[in-house]
């Protein structure tokens, strides 16, 4: 990604290695208002209720799931969230079960930014990660160890920490950091002293011909974007055809402007796609997989009422003015938090709404959340229901599912439920009954109708949809 950075006079190029969140929003006026259960942040995977709960999706949650054990939170920043009290955890998924390990970190505070091993929180203050070991803990998120973060000195009242990447030089990294007051300092000998810097890198990059009056530039190292002051949007750079060891990268040295498109607010790559954003609020897209890129090239509609967007390598996360989320790209991994695990989707889906489950008052833990089909809840098949007394037995071969309940000690009647989920039947004692939706499931986790089968077990169920919670009550 490529960012401008303005103190000043200055004007630096910041070109990163790997993939931050691309991160634009409208003004406030443009939301509408919100309900209780507003959003209070969101992120690519995850996102704050202005409660303070925290909801994750993909790898194994399919919609927004509630991670307990931590709040409230107010800050994403990656794998790291910072809660009300400034306390930063870091939380583990370690890609082979569905349970996130949350670790506290030591020796930071308020964290505002987290990149390679570097941190930065509310004060200005740099912290550089370290291992139990005190060794410099570079790239923490591929994999845990107990992380602290030690301050560097020399540097503080830092607004922003920008990074640089130089293939082929000897010194390939360099950073620099934007203080408080408008100048840029960099550090040198692996960050252990400051210097101020008078002018720009010897190494900035060549000027680009053809364009001026750029605004802002979105780059992924190969495909470069531009938007200029009358809000168009220039291109330049590689497109690409082919797959796997097929892949062929094609060069445009020349930059363009793609005309059809305007009013264009941010722009970014993701996938094989480039997403642009207008300052009306609609997203559009247009494909680079091709050996030419056209001035004509056609954009194609996702989304209107966009409030905010946040753009990954991908796919990408929206949010409309009514509050509600939705995605668009690669979503093999659940990362559109729709509830399925279809590669694409070419066409924007909503996310998931994050449901909470209580039970006599008490919040039920979910390995998977609520999915809401036709304003029809459906649960986990053992999130909830043993709770209620019931015995539940799944034959996986057979892909049948029998929920019982006997009445010894109860007073209650016999009850056996039987939901055979090849056929999509329900039985009821023996007798077929009809629901609105079927039961489904869900990459190996398989749901169940919450409201029917709760409610035949002596329960009573309410659904605050304002709050987005449900409500189970043993009668």
């Amino acid at each position: 990604m490529k960012r401008m950075v303005h103190a000043g006079k200055w004007m630096l190029a910041v070109v990163l290695s790997i993939g931050l969140l691309g991160t634009v929003n409208l003004p406030a006026a443009s939301a509408a208002p919100q309900s209780d259960n507003a959003i209070q942040e969101y992120g690519l995977h995850s996102l704050i209720k202005k409660d303070g709960t925290y909801w994750v999706w993909g790898n194994f949650q399919a919609v927004p799931t509630q991670l307990h054990g931590i709040g409230p939170v107010k800050r994403i920043i990656g794998s790291f969230v910072v809660t009300d009290d400034k306390k930063v955890w870091f939380l583990e998924d370690d890609n082979t079960s569905p349970e996130i390990k949350i670790h506290p970190v030591s020796g930071i505070s308020d964290m505002v930014y987290f990149y390679d091993d570097l941190a930065l929180d509310a004060d200005g203050k740099v912290y550089v990660a370290e291992d139990e070991d005190n060794e410099s803990y570079k790239h923490v998120l591929s994999g845990y160890k107990h992380v602290q973060f030690k301050e560097l000195p020399g540097i503080n009242q830092v607004e922003e920490i920008v990074f640089f990447y130089y293939p082929g030089e000897a010194n390939q990294e360099r950073w620099f950091f934007l203080k408080k007051d408008g100048t840029i300092w960099e550090g040198v000998n692996k960050r252990t002293s400051f210097k101020k810097v008078a002018s720009l890198p010897e190494s900035t990059p060549t000027k680009v011909e053809g364009v001026t009056g750029i605004q802002s530039i979105h780059s992924n190292g190969e495909t470069n974007l531009a938007i200029d002051g009358a809000s168009r949007l220039w291109f330049w750079g590689a497109t690409v055809t082919g797959m796997s060891d097929g892949t062929k990268r094609h060069d445009h040295p020349k930059p363009i402007q793609l005309k059809n498109i305007s009013d264009v607010k941010a722009a970014y790559i993701v996938e094989r796609s480039i997403i642009a954003y207008t300052n009306s609020g609609k997203v559009y897209r247009t494909s680079i997989d091709t050996e030419s890129m056209s001035d004509n090239a056609k954009f194609d509609l996702v989304a209107s009422n966009i409030s905010s967007l946040k753009a990954g390598w991908r796919h990408i996360i929206m949010q409309k003015a009514d509050g509600s989320l939705w995605g668009w790209g690669v979503n093999k991994d659940a990362d559109l938090g729709y509830g399925d695990y279809e590669f694409m989707h070419e066409q924007a889906v909503p996310v998931q709404r994050a449901v909470a489950l209580a039970l006599n008052g008490e919040a039920v833990k979910l390995n998977n959340g609520v999915v809401i089909r036709k304003d029809q809840a459906f649960v986990p098949i053992r999130s909830i229901f043993e709770k209620l007394g019931a015995a539940i037995k799944y034959d996986e071969e057979s892909k049948v599912v029998t929920i019982s309940r006997s009445n010894a000690g109860t007073g209650s009647a016999e009850l056996t439920i039987v939901v055979n989920y090849k056929t999509g039947t329900t039985t009821l004692n023996g007798k077929e009954v009809q629901l609105e939706n079927k039961p489904f499931a869900i990459k190996g986790t398989s749901y169940l109708p919450l409201r029917f089968i709760s409610e035949k077990l002596g329960a009573k169920v309410d659904w605050s949809q304002k709050e987005d919670k449900i409500s189970i009550t043993m009668k």
